[in-house]
């Protein structure tokens, strides 16, 4: 018998526990170039989709709870997460959404457009393990099926067991908290790719970097490393300063290298 569960919203939160895992295999533009080429709504229904799913966010390294409050609280997570998403015969985990909360002029075909890139990217048959130890098999992208209403604009979507379960399950170190109004507000995917791989930049060493490789990973266009800091570095920095993108990171600065003119340094 089917179990279906459906995935609330949460209006009162705009922040959420960001899986690195996650990150670096769904959303690495190194190996996944296509990304960078993606309309903005694309990125803004991923992330809406990963803060719905916050709330069954779980840690699974008990000597990272803080207190056993926390650790009871984890532990019914994970308890829901396997008896209600995972071990049942078949499971859809599905969440509704309205057009209109992407898209302003509620364009259907952008929408729709959107809804298949993420039902075909990545999509293939993967088999992995649940915290008991169980191999579980399931296939497709992230989104495994979408169903548009023409009438009203809403749609609903069914979503990868195996993606749902990368985005809630939290090892010790391996996620980052991240305020979603703050990276909102940059409009352009290749500026918010930007400041998620700025993200894994070890905090206080920085790294060095010749800034063509960063055109050539981002897909950037300009003549000279004063082009690049004017017209990509200098926008993204004075609309992050004085913001909490997490808990303690805000902003970031950067250093041109006096000795070599392609040369750069990034600090966090």
């Amino acid at each position: 018998m089917s179990n279906k569960v459906i995935v609330l919203e949460d209006v009162n939160s705009s922040s959420f526990e960001f899986s690195k895992p996650f990150r670096e295999d769904y959303l690495n533009i190194m190996t996944d170039p296509e990304l960078l080429d993606q309309p903005i709504v694309v990125m803004n229904l991923l992330f809406q989709i990963m803060l719905d799913l916050k709330n069954n966010m779980f840690h699974t390294d008990d000597s990272y709870l803080y207190s056993p409050d926390d650790k009871n609280k984890n532990q019914m997570k994970m308890d829901l997460w396997e008896n209600e998403f995972i071990n049942t015969d078949k499971n859809e985990l599905t969440k509704r959404y309205r057009t209109s909360q992407f898209l302003s002029n509620r364009n259907k075909k952008l929408m729709t457009t959107a809804l298949d890139f993420l039902k075909n990217y990545k999509a293939r048959v993967y088999t992995f393990k649940n915290s008991s130890g169980k191999d579980l098999t399931t296939s497709g992208g992230l989104i495994k099926d979408w169903y548009f209403s023409d009438n009203t604009g809403v749609f609903e979507i069914k979503i990868s067991l195996y993606w749902a379960n990368m985005i809630v399950t939290l090892d010790k170190g391996k996620w980052n908290n991240l305020k979603l109004p703050v990276i909102s507000e940059f409009k352009n995917v290749k500026q918010r790719f930007f400041i998620l791989w700025l993200m894994t930049i070890k905090k206080y060493y920085g790294t060095t970097k010749n800034y063509r490789d960063i055109l050539t990973g981002f897909k950037l266009n300009y003549k000279s490393r004063y082009e690049f800091v004017r017209g990509f570095l200098i926008p993204i920095k004075q609309k992050f300063d004085n913001k909490e993108l997490n808990d303690d990171w805000f902003s970031f600065n950067y250093v041109l290298d006096e000795n070599n003119e392609n040369n750069m340094g990034l600090f966090n």
